[in-house]
């Protein structure tokens, strides 16, 4: 069955925003209902991805929405976001634990479920601060709020139609996002420090999202040639940071004092061969990078890039 379109080339700018930023909040609260009752991975991953949805929709068209009347929510979906992020960087490290460990001395290799109870009990507690955040009156107030902004945009009474069609927007903020990614990916040298790798990250998830968002105005089969392009320097921009954030993670750790003493030495001889397992993952990966974004900044990927957005 041929699914659907959200949005058509001619629709006003604003209102088709207004659309899908409503797609997205229906879908947000789907997951947090799943969430009040369930410790449930899936709901979790679903909420963080509305989030992170939004906040790049709102960013990348706040002038069209109008900036003054959405800063408070580009502000409140950043909150939420960050009490999200705790537990998202727990399960991702706990993913990744045995993939680590198989660097390590076999003879340490059976330690590491002390490092797995360790993280178990470290999400317990974030999972238990983020529920909290979601009952709270600041987040309820910022989610009521956010709706009663969309269907003011969805009334047509109140509707501008003065931003142009979403098919002309589309593809200015695409192709501009396009543009900022070879801007900072060919910025990027031997000598530049990891915050650059972690922008490039940010921009390459923006240009993704914007695809995604208005795939519908688009052939189908280029859109997911470009998705399959863009999508390798993803995972390796992901790789890049998970490391990154899993060191920061592993030092806080050395100074823990949760665990009891007899405990605490294992663990602490872990923490150590983990921290230098990662240090080497990171140096490996960052001489990757050349090769890896040559992939993406090629003719073939301009051509694609440019039939489909270039203004």
């Amino acid at each position: 069955m041929k699914k659907k379109k959200l949005i058509t080339p001619e629709l006003p700018a604003q209102y088709a925003l207004a659309l899908m930023l409503s797609k997205e909040i229906e879908q947000l609260e789907k997951s947090e209902t799943i969430l009040h009752h369930h410790q449930d991975d899936e709901a979790l991953h679903n909420f963080r991805i509305s989030i992170r949805r939004t906040r790049a929709l709102i960013g990348q068209t706040k002038s069209i929405l109008g900036e003054e009347r959405v800063r408070p929510f580009m502000q409140g979906f950043k909150w939420i976001g960050s009490f999200t992020t705790p537990v998202r960087d727990l399960d991702v490290l706990s993913l990744k634990l045995q993939d680590y460990g198989r660097a390590l001395p076999v003879d340490y290799r059976e330690n590491l479920n002390i490092i797995k109870m360790f993280l178990d009990q470290q999400r317990e507690l974030a999972y238990a601060t983020l529920i909290k955040d979601i009952h709270s009156q600041r987040y309820r107030h910022l989610i009521d709020d956010w709706q009663r902004f969309l269907g003011h945009l969805l009334d047509k009474d109140h509707a501008a139609t003065d931003k142009g069609s979403i098919l002309e927007v589309a593809n200015r903020k695409t192709w501009s996002a396009y543009k900022e990614v070879l801007k900072e990916g060919r910025a990027i040298t031997d000598k530049s420090p990891p915050k650059t790798l972690h922008e490039l990250r940010k921009t390459c998830k923006k240009l993704r999202y914007l695809i995604d968002f208005f795939s519908d105005l688009h052939p189908r089969k280029s859109v997911k040639q470009l998705i399959r392009i863009l999508k390798k320097l993803q995972d390796y921009l992901g790789d890049f940071q998970d490391a990154e954030a899993h060191l920061q993670l592993f030092n806080q750790y050395r100074h823990h004092k949760a665990l009891n003493p007899a405990q605490r030495i294992a663990f602490l001889l872990i923490v150590e061969l983990l921290i230098g397992e990662l240090h080497e993952r990171e140096n490996r990966l960052r001489g990757d990078f050349p090769a890896i974004f040559a992939l993406f900044d090629q003719a073939e990927t301009h051509q694609l890039i440019q039939s489909l957005y270039k203004t």
